[in-house]
């Protein structure tokens, strides 16, 4: 008797959430876009003696700016990150890190962080 008392309401649960659907703004089209700055390897300058066989892609750099005093602070590591993706857009798979430097008071930003690398498409 409790078995069938388990499954009546195990059922009864079920059905009661089979109206219920769930949506993203996730496409599955655009997934890589998503998440291309993990796609780039990042290396330092005294790595470049290591790598036989790269192209450099030329420069590349990242912007983490706040227009407004109500915005979130810039972040060194979002610059880095869209760095990362500049450097993917040009069909690089590697960046060699250069600096990231803080700014205030520039032209549309009341303080940002730009990063800057070496795009390179390694072999």
């Amino acid at each position: 008797m409790k078995n069938r008392y388990f499954i009546l309401c195990s059922l009864v649960c079920l059905t009661g959430c089979s109206w219920f659907s769930f949506s993203t703004n996730v496409d599955p089209e655009n997934f890589t876009e998503y998440y291309k700055s993990s796609l780039v390897k990042q290396y330092h300058k005294e790595d470049l003696q290591t790598l036989e066989n790269y192209e450099d892609l030329g420069p590349v750099e990242g912007i983490s700016c706040q227009a407004a005093p109500e915005e979130a602070e810039p972040k060194e590591k979002l610059a880095m990150k869209y760095m990362l993706e500049s450097a993917y857009d040009i069909g690089a798979n590697a960046v060699v890190t250069g600096k990231c430097i803080e700014l205030e008071a520039t032209l549309h930003c009341i303080k940002e962080y730009t990063c800057y690398g070496q795009a390179l498409k390694v072999k």
